[in-house]
Protein backbone atom coordinates (compact mmCIF):
# COMPACT_ATOMS: atom_id res chain seq x y z
CA UNK A 1 0.00 0.00 0.00
CA UNK A 2 0.67 3.51 0.46
CA UNK A 3 3.12 3.05 3.49
CA UNK A 4 5.55 0.39 1.53
CA UNK A 5 7.66 3.05 1.08
CA UNK A 6 7.73 4.94 4.34
CA UNK A 7 8.36 1.41 6.08
CA UNK A 8 11.14 1.59 4.33
CA UNK A 9 12.55 4.86 5.60
CA UNK A 10 11.09 4.22 8.88
CA UNK A 11 13.14 1.38 9.30
CA UNK A 12 16.31 3.07 8.78
CA UNK A 13 15.39 5.58 10.83
CA UNK A 14 14.64 3.27 13.79
CA UNK A 15 17.72 1.63 13.36
CA UNK A 16 19.43 4.83 13.44
CA UNK A 17 17.91 5.57 16.93
CA UNK A 18 17.95 1.96 18.18
CA UNK A 19 21.76 1.98 17.90
CA UNK A 20 22.05 5.60 19.19
CA UNK A 21 19.96 5.14 22.45
CA UNK A 22 19.24 2.52 24.76
CA UNK A 23 17.14 -0.09 22.54
CA UNK A 24 14.70 -0.85 25.41
CA UNK A 25 13.70 2.71 25.25
CA UNK A 26 13.22 3.39 21.83
CA UNK A 27 10.56 0.00 22.08
CA UNK A 28 8.92 1.72 25.15
CA UNK A 29 9.09 5.45 23.50
CA UNK A 30 7.16 3.48 20.34
CA UNK A 31 4.54 1.24 22.66
CA UNK A 32 3.72 4.73 24.16
CA UNK A 33 2.80 5.81 20.68
CA UNK A 34 0.86 2.69 19.53
CA UNK A 35 -1.27 3.26 22.71
CA UNK A 36 -2.04 6.55 21.72
CA UNK A 37 -2.83 5.61 18.17
CA UNK A 38 -5.26 3.14 19.59
CA UNK A 39 -7.57 5.46 21.43
CA UNK A 40 -7.26 8.25 18.41
CA UNK A 41 -8.31 5.27 16.06
CA UNK A 42 -11.30 4.62 18.04
CA UNK A 43 -12.37 8.25 18.73
CA UNK A 44 -12.24 8.57 14.80
CA UNK A 45 -14.33 5.29 14.03
CA UNK A 46 -16.77 6.64 17.01
CA UNK A 47 -17.19 9.62 15.63
CA UNK A 48 -17.76 8.75 11.65
CA UNK A 49 -21.56 8.56 11.26
CA UNK A 50 -22.79 4.56 10.60
CA UNK A 51 -23.00 3.51 7.39
CA UNK A 52 -21.78 6.77 5.55
CA UNK A 53 -21.13 6.85 1.51
CA UNK A 54 -17.42 7.07 1.12
CA UNK A 55 -17.53 10.46 -1.02
CA UNK A 56 -19.42 11.49 1.64
CA UNK A 57 -16.73 11.50 4.44
CA UNK A 58 -14.48 13.76 2.08
CA UNK A 59 -10.75 14.22 2.22
CA UNK A 60 -10.46 15.27 5.52
CA UNK A 61 -10.75 12.20 6.97
CA UNK A 62 -9.10 9.86 4.34
CA UNK A 63 -6.03 12.26 4.87
CA UNK A 64 -5.84 11.76 8.87
CA UNK A 65 -6.30 8.03 8.31
CA UNK A 66 -3.45 7.94 5.74
CA UNK A 67 -1.70 9.87 8.78
CA UNK A 68 -2.30 7.72 11.34
CA UNK A 69 -1.50 4.29 9.56
CA UNK A 70 1.89 6.12 8.65
CA UNK A 71 2.35 6.86 12.04
CA UNK A 72 1.15 3.34 13.25
CA UNK A 73 4.17 2.05 10.83
CA UNK A 74 6.66 4.18 12.12
CA UNK A 75 5.58 2.91 15.71
CA UNK A 76 5.87 -0.54 14.64
CA UNK A 77 8.96 -0.22 12.87
CA UNK A 78 11.05 1.52 15.64
CA UNK A 79 9.39 -1.23 17.81
CA UNK A 80 10.36 -4.00 15.67
CA UNK A 81 14.01 -2.98 15.76
CA UNK A 82 14.21 -1.62 19.27
CA UNK A 83 13.16 -5.46 20.36
CA UNK A 84 15.88 -6.63 17.63
CA UNK A 85 18.89 -4.61 18.66
CA UNK A 86 17.27 -5.62 22.67
CA UNK A 87 18.06 -9.29 21.09
CA UNK A 88 21.06 -8.92 19.93
CA UNK A 89 22.32 -6.86 23.36
CA UNK A 90 21.38 -9.34 25.59
CA UNK A 91 22.06 -12.62 23.50
CA UNK A 92 25.03 -14.60 24.81
CA UNK A 93 28.14 -14.47 21.99
CA UNK A 94 28.72 -17.93 22.81
CA UNK A 95 25.06 -19.05 21.01
CA UNK A 96 25.54 -16.70 18.33
CA UNK A 97 22.25 -16.05 15.95
CA UNK A 98 20.69 -19.27 17.45
CA UNK A 99 19.81 -17.69 20.58
CA UNK A 100 18.47 -14.31 18.52
CA UNK A 101 16.65 -16.72 16.41
CA UNK A 102 14.68 -18.45 19.24
CA UNK A 103 13.83 -15.01 20.65
CA UNK A 104 12.86 -13.02 17.00
CA UNK A 105 10.54 -16.85 16.77
CA UNK A 106 9.02 -16.71 20.30
CA UNK A 107 8.46 -13.32 19.86
CA UNK A 108 6.90 -13.46 16.53
CA UNK A 109 4.36 -16.45 18.17
CA UNK A 110 3.57 -14.11 21.59
CA UNK A 111 2.34 -11.15 18.96
CA UNK A 112 0.14 -13.54 15.90
CA UNK A 113 -1.31 -15.92 17.35
CA UNK A 114 -4.18 -13.87 19.86
CA UNK A 115 -4.82 -12.20 16.79
CA UNK A 116 -7.89 -14.49 15.87
CA UNK A 117 -8.68 -14.50 19.33
CA UNK A 118 -9.15 -11.02 19.42
CA UNK A 119 -10.67 -10.36 16.07
CA UNK A 120 -12.79 -13.12 16.98
CA UNK A 121 -13.86 -11.58 20.15
CA UNK A 122 -15.23 -8.65 18.36
CA UNK A 123 -18.50 -10.68 17.10
CA UNK A 124 -18.41 -12.69 20.20
CA UNK A 125 -19.15 -9.39 22.28
CA UNK A 126 -21.37 -7.63 19.90
CA UNK A 127 -24.91 -7.84 21.24
CA UNK A 128 -28.27 -6.81 19.80
CA UNK A 129 -27.08 -6.89 16.19
CA UNK A 130 -29.38 -6.62 13.18
CA UNK A 131 -28.96 -5.94 9.46
CA UNK A 132 -30.60 -2.62 7.99
CA UNK A 133 -30.89 -1.65 4.33
CA UNK A 134 -30.09 1.71 5.06
CA UNK A 135 -27.24 1.44 7.63
CA UNK A 136 -26.09 -2.52 6.79
CA UNK A 137 -25.19 -4.20 10.55
CA UNK A 138 -25.80 -1.92 13.48
CA UNK A 139 -25.11 -3.35 17.09
CA UNK A 140 -26.76 -2.11 20.57
CA UNK A 141 -23.30 -2.83 21.82
CA UNK A 142 -20.40 -2.90 19.26
CA UNK A 143 -17.59 -5.57 20.50
CA UNK A 144 -14.95 -3.54 18.24
CA UNK A 145 -15.70 -0.52 21.32
CA UNK A 146 -15.14 -3.11 24.38
CA UNK A 147 -12.63 -5.33 22.69
CA UNK A 148 -10.52 -1.95 21.58
CA UNK A 149 -10.57 -0.42 25.55
CA UNK A 150 -9.64 -3.42 26.72
CA UNK A 151 -6.94 -3.69 24.82
CA UNK A 152 -5.75 -0.13 25.59
CA UNK A 153 -6.49 -0.72 29.40
CA UNK A 154 -4.36 -4.24 29.73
Amino acid sequence: GIDFPFSIAFAALAGRWATRTDPFSSYLYAFKLRLALVAVHGALIYALPAGADAPALGGGVYSLVILLSLLSSLADAVMFVGMGAFFARIADDAYGGTYLTLLNTLSNFGSAWPKFVVLASVDWLSLGCRTTDAHGRVCELDGYFLVMMSSFII
